[in-house]
């Protein structure tokens, strides 16, 4: 199946869809067209086509509505599920600091129990910079919020400030490199299996049906959400290093697919609408998301407040996810007819039979070892990049050169997706740099959240109405032509709705890279905590990026929507790989080795990757519009 990809925003930390419980989580994720990760070719051209009639049968319509697959059973609880995935967060950073501080300062005797900003404690430590402030404070809207923060204190001020031992923990060094690892390796690790087990996942959903699949990733999340909820509550009674019985969340989540739960559930709206009315559903879809990641946040942060602890966002989307798990798999009709389901198993299994019967014998153990293991689905992972490759302009007369506008699109996607890997950093900075709790963090999230769907929902969209070329006035054949027409007269075709050119989308990504470069180089300079969340706010000038990106891309392409999902498939690649594990490594690495000497390192990498991403923007040469007068 095809689908467009993921959204890349830098606005928050990015994972497909199921994300990393023990790991960085993304707020925005959701709010993007979901990947594709197309099966293994050999097999995945030999299932039924999604061309082939989908819908229920005439015979369903006569079942009761809650028996009949519709999109008023997924979009609700694919709202719910994301707005979960979104309250966890704020409370992300704040247990694993806790985790972290029980194990490196044992002496600051931390809970896990306990509020971050809570009464002081007997410690003090020499006042920074920065200084916790109320965040109504910096943004007016959130007058109305309470915050249990300290007040401001003056700079000149030098008597020591008594600090919590939450805010202790999160200043100390040990601690803070040691959440930086923890985010690094568990984000890559299930960042890593989720890329070589979605495929599978996928083809699963073809022959065991979009509910089957849906209900296997639910599992995977509450798996994760379970795994946190037993290290933070009985870590000091397992052996080694606490924190690192993370590890397994991540790996059942990427064994178990959680990615796959975005195209499946992409496969099941598909199923049931007819293909007319698909964008109209994504669209409401993408409406629903961004409300689900707006409203998360905050609704995380007050549950911290009415329970007095961060643990209480996991316990809660945990029961969600078991609600979810049971609606899923028992509940919710299947959308794909048990016909087409059969015929794809049965397809499959024939692909899987002819393959094995070509492939060679193996006589010596380790040639038998490798025929087993078959690497060829793990090389499968990578070849829709191929499409990324340069080509010949003209296959029949190489003078002409080669074609590296798509190589040149495809190399600046990558620089972006690693800095939205990396942003999950940017949560983790605001903690220690500047005192703030988890509460504060999920107001902050839920408020760029918000800034991010009208971004979206109105002022992209109007900048396209407006820039969009006007289609041309249709000349109506006068009385003089009617009477002397003749049959060879040309008719005027309908004119249609006007497409996006190639040169707006481009101009959409190059402006969009600079506002996004801006805004990180005016993170590294801000001198105060107002600043520093005023500019964060134009994270949300991002958020057009991977829809433009992708319109780009097609429009690049020698074969345009013809070769669509392979496209797709090629970038939803480099969303996974660039974000979950090179954005990672890349940026938590600069972050953790830089956290004594600048801590504002990272966001300075982000702002040359994405000047970089824009430099090589210019490299792209659209090619020239056929006019109408020459083709006449």
């Amino acid at each position: 199946m095809s689908s467009a990809p993921q959204h890349a925003s830098t606005a928050l930390p990015h994972h497909e869809d199921g994300l990393v419980v023990a790991g960085p989580l993304d707020a925005t994720a959701a709010l993007a067209v979901p990947l594709d990760y197309p099966a293994p070719e050999r097999i995945e051209q030999q299932l039924e086509s999604e061309t082939s009639p989908l819908l229920p049968a005439p015979s369903s319509a006569r079942r009761p509505w809650w028996k009949r697959p519709s999109i008023w059973w997924a979009l609700p609880l694919a709202t719910l599920r994301m707005s979960t995935i979104a309250m966890q967060l704020p409370a992300q950073i704040d247990v694993l600091t806790r985790m972290a501080c029980r194990v490196h300062r044992p002496d600051i005797a931390i809970e896990l129990g306990l509020p971050l900003l809570n009464a002081p404690g007997p410690q003090s430590i020499t006042p920074s910079a920065y200084h916790p402030i109320a965040l109504s404070d910096i943004l007016p809207a959130f007058t109305q919020l309470s915050f249990d923060v300290s007040a401001v204190k003056s700079s000149n001020d030098s008597a020591p400030e008594e600090r919590t031992p939450a805010q202790l923990c999160a200043k100390d060094p040990t601690v803070k490199k040691a959440v930086a690892s923890m985010l690094t390796v568990l984000t890559s690790t299930g960042g890593i299996l989720t890329m070589i087990t979605t495929g599978w996942w996928g083809q699963r959903s073809d022959m065991w049906g979009r509910t089957t699949v849906l209900a296997v990733a639910v599992v995977a999340m509450a798996a994760g959400e379970l795994n946190m909820l037993l290290v933070a509550n009985f870590g000091d009674f397992l052996p080694g290093t606490s924190y690192w019985w993370l590890l397994p969340g991540s790996i059942i989540l990427g064994i178990l697919g959680g990615g796959s739960g975005t195209p499946s559930l992409q496969a099941y709206l598909s199923d049931v609408v007819e293909p007319s009315a698909t964008a109209g559903v994504f669209s409401i879809w993408g409406g629903a998301t961004f409300g689900a990641t707006a409203i998360g946040p905050i609704f995380g942060g007050e549950l911290i407040k009415w329970t007095g602890t961060s643990l209480s966002v996991y316990y809660f989307s945990f029961a969600v996810n078991i609600f979810l798990f049971v609606l899923w798999a028992f509940i919710v009709p299947e959308s794909l007819n048990p016909s087409i389901r059969k015929a794809n198993r049965d397809k499959y299994d024939d692909a899987r039979r002819r393959n094995e019967e070509t492939r060679p014998k193996p006589t010596g153990s380790l040639m038998r070892l490798a025929w087993y293991l078959n690497p060829a689905p793990l090389l499968e992972l990578v070849t829709p990049l191929s499409i990324c490759l340069p080509r010949l302009k003209d296959r029949n007369d190489r003078s002409k050169g080669y074609d590296w506008n798509l190589s040149f699109a495809a190399l600046s996607y990558i620089c972006l997706v690693i800095v939205s890997g990396g942003t999950i950093f940017i949560v983790q900075f605001m903690q220690f740099e500047f005192g703030w709790n988890a509460v504060q963090i999920g107001y902050w999230v839920g408020f760029l959240g918000l800034v991010r769907a009208i971004y979206l929902l109105f002022v992209l969209p109007a900048i396209f109405a407006w820039a969009r070329p006007k289609p041309p006035a249709i000349a109506l054949p006068g009385p003089e032509d009617q009477l002397h027409g003749s049959e060879s007269s040309p008719v005027a075709a309908p004119a249609s709705r006007p497409q996006t050119p190639p040169s707006l989308d481009l101009a959409v990504v190059r402006l969009s890279l600079v506002g996004d470069a801006l805004t990180f180089f005016a993170m590294v300079v801000a001198t105060s905590l107002r600043q520093f969340v005023a500019f964060s706010m134009g994270l949300a000038l991002g958020a057009g990026l991977a829809p433009a990106f992708m319109s780009l891309a097609l429009a690049l392409s020698p074969n345009g929507a013809a070769e669509g999902g392979k496209l797709f498939g090629a970038f939803g690649v480099m969303t996974s790989f660039g974000a979950e594990v090179l954005g990672q490594w890349v940026i938590g690495g600069i972050f953790i080795a830089t956290l004594e000497v600048w801590p504002r390192a990272f966001l300075l990498t982000c702002a040359i990757l994405l000047a970089l991403a824009f430099s090589i923007t210019l490299l792209i040469r659209l090619p020239r519009p056929v006019s109408a007068t020459s083709t006449a």
